[in-house]
């Protein structure tokens, strides 16, 4: 019998995310912070099993349409740019990208929420790295 290898590793990163999002909560009542919020495990899930290959489990070298999977597309767009030089462009059109995907799926969260969150799990995804936030905060100073 096959085995999904995207699906078998979306369900890792999915528990470790949600050991993250425990440790993050308690992190920022610690520093008195208000916490990151991290997407709904079914939307983790759902997002990370279409950034990784099905039959090698890696992660995709092109993102998938937004058809067909419109939270993986933005997760592996966003996972892009947090590793890139930090073009404007892609930011922006992920948010209205996010806006058309809460009105689809019907979800309790608007697009910008949807967004935000996406963000934060790619930029957990990235370990925290974000080349494209450490340009930017050098040029703004």
């Amino acid at each position: 019998m096959k085995t999904n290898k995207a699906i078998q590793r979306a369900e890792l990163w999915a528990a470790n995310i949600e050991t993250k999002r425990r440790t993050m909560h308690l992190r920022a009542r610690e520093n008195h912070a208000k916490p990151l919020i991290l997407p709904a495990p079914e939307i983790v899930r759902e997002a990370m099993a279409g950034v990784f290959n099905s039959r090698t489990g890696k992660f995709l070298a092109n993102a998938p349409k937004s058809s067909a999977k419109p939270l993986a597309h933005v997760l592996h767009k966003l996972i892009q740019w947090h590793g890139g030089g930090g073009n404007l462009g892609g930011p922006f059109a992920m948010q209205w990208t996010c806006d058309t995907i809460a009105k689809n799926l019907g979800l309790s969260i608007t697009g910008r929420e949807l967004f935000d969150q996406i963000d934060t799990l790619a930029i957990v995804m990235r370990a925290g790295k974000s080349n494209a936030l450490s340009n930017w905060a050098r040029v703004l100073g």
